[in-house]
């Protein structure tokens, strides 16, 4: 069994709850973002120092190659380079502390990773619309349920932990507008509801949604009936619904339906601007990730080559 890491018997504990603090403060980040960054930070700082108190002038910038090292030994590519972004603005904020030089957030390395550039699996029009079709929203409420979740994510872009933390007030039908919750960088935005949104969460509150005192928009069906639904439950109905169409594996995850919601807007002509306000990016830099090129589209306009 793995034993419980308490942080109070770290001496070095003190600096995570400064920087966690700064993070509120001055970064606005929401909880599930800095629970992410503070377990990063614990296990830097636990490989660096062990329990003794945090020393920056016994570390050398070699040092952060080698943890970078023993990270990629154990982990994901994708997932060290998280852990190393992590360190990388811890160290520029012990900077600004006066604790470390300059050239320890430069020493801090980045793991290549060629995979991020592939395809992610944007849905086509056909598969957007059979995807719709496999919600049995005319035959019960969890199916009408389905159906609304996945719009929320397929045209209003919204990030599966959005869509389970959605509240009853949050909806206003009558100003066809929806505000969405505060959860990956701690800042709310409101969306306007296209019409065909706005009558299927209408129906669902009025005719599938169960009795339930929970404040959420969507609840669970069946056992433990009107209790809150959990981001896996999401994943995992989207899952089937996707094994159910026959998509391929790698159109694996509700994210892919956020990259379509993007990638649509984009081939419409909406700007990276108005795309990431939409998605709720504070950079445009990191919309541009989300819109994918229709090659096959371009293959059609394309000139053949002179022979």
């Amino acid at each position: 069994m793995r034993k419980k890491f308490v942080l109070s018997r770290y001496q070095w504990a003190p600096l995570i709850e400064d920087y966690d603090r700064f993070l509120v403060a001055h970064r606005g980040l929401a909880p599930t973002t800095r629970s992410a960054i503070r377990f990063h930070l614990q296990q830097y700082l636990g490989w660096q120092f062990g329990r003794r108190n945090a020393d920056w002038s016994l570390v050398r910038p070699h040092d952060f190659w080698r943890y970078a090292s023993d990270l990629s030994r154990r982990w994901k590519r994708s997932s060290t380079n998280h852990a190393l972004c992590s360190l990388r603005a811890f160290v520029r904020y012990l900077h600004l502390r006066g604790d470390c030089p300059h050239s320890f957030e430069l020493a801090v390395p980045r793991v290549a990773n060629y995979a991020v550039t592939s395809n992610v699996g944007v849905l086509s029009a056909t598969q957007r619309r059979r995807l719709l079709r496999r919600c049995q929203r005319q035959t019960s409420g969890e199916g009408l349920r389905d159906y609304a979740m996945i719009l929320c994510m397929l045209d209003l872009g919204l990030r599966r932990s959005e869509v389970v933390r959605l509240r009853l007030s949050d909806v206003d039908l009558a100003g066809a507008t929806l505000t969405v919750p505060a959860v990956k960088n701690g800042y709310f935005r409101r969306l306007p509801l296209p019409s065909h949104v706005e009558v299927v969460l209408g129906r669902y509150l009025k005719r599938g949604r169960p009795a339930s005192d929970s404040g959420v928009v969507f609840v669970r069906h069946g056992a433990r009936q009107g209790e809150p639904l959990l981001p896996a439950m999401l994943s995992g109905m989207t899952g089937r619904l996707y094994r159910s169409c026959g998509f391929p594996d790698a159109r694996a995850g509700t994210h892919r339906l956020r990259h379509t919601f993007a990638t649509r807007l984009f081939s419409r002509g909406a700007t990276l601007k108005q795309i990431a306000d939409l998605l709720g990016h504070r950079w445009i830099q990191t919309s541009r990730r989300y819109t994918h090129l229709d090659l096959n589209g371009l293959r059609a306009l394309a000139r053949p080559w002179p022979v």
